[in-house]
């Protein structure tokens, strides 16, 4: 869920100041509204995880005191700061919305299972391809990831109130038309 979240959340936060209509007559909150689902769904499975988190044995901690220990001090802030304030608010509060990008803490936990899959197919590689090849994987997302950040970042520059899009004087500010490549070049 930690993938959907880092693709999700920049683009609610950069698209929730637009209340442009789309070519079909749909509001821009209603396009929102739509896909409010996915947002709950994922809200609702990291409050399982953090559940699920006080249970998940690691090599080094086995009983429920040492995991529960080793998990408070470590993401659990993180955890119930990007989750729990955006759901008692019903998703609307924007600002607090934007603790959401906390969840980058999991950032390279979100590749192991990339790294599992790499040794299962590579098995009769050297460790150090197998490094590499990971490594690969991990700069190539992280650039893409990198370029999502910044294409919805421009956009909400360009629709804020004294955006580059008004300064300018394009017309054109409905970046639901535009292709998802367009968007990531204007960035």
């Amino acid at each position: 869920m930690t993938w959907l979240s880092v693709i999700i959340t920049p683009i609610l936060l950069a698209f929730e100041m637009m209340d442009e209509t789309l070519p079909s007559g749909v509001k821009q909150a209603n396009l929102k509204a739509q896909i409010l689902w996915l947002v709950w769904l994922i809200d609702v499975s990291w409050c399982i995880e953090i559940i699920l988190n006080f249970f998940t044995a690691t090599p080094t901690k086995r009983s429920f005191k040492e995991i529960s220990k080793a998990y408070l001090k470590g993401n659990f802030i993180f955890d119930i700061a990007a989750t729990i304030p955006p759901m008692l608010f019903l998703q609307e509060n924007a600002y607090l919305n934007r603790l959401k990008f906390l969840r980058l803490v999991h950032f390279f936990e979100m590749f192991t299972p990339i790294m599992t899959l790499l040794d299962c197919i590579m098995v009769n590689s050297i460790a150090r391809k197998r490094s590499d090849t990971f490594q690969l994987i991990v700069l190539f997302t992280a650039t893409l990831l990198f370029g999502h950040f910044a294409a919805c970042f421009w956009i909400s520059l360009g629709t804020s109130d004294n955006g580059w899009l008004s300064q300018l004087q394009l017309t054109d500010t409905n970046f639901a038309t535009y292709e998802p490549m367009q968007v990531y070049i204007f960035s």
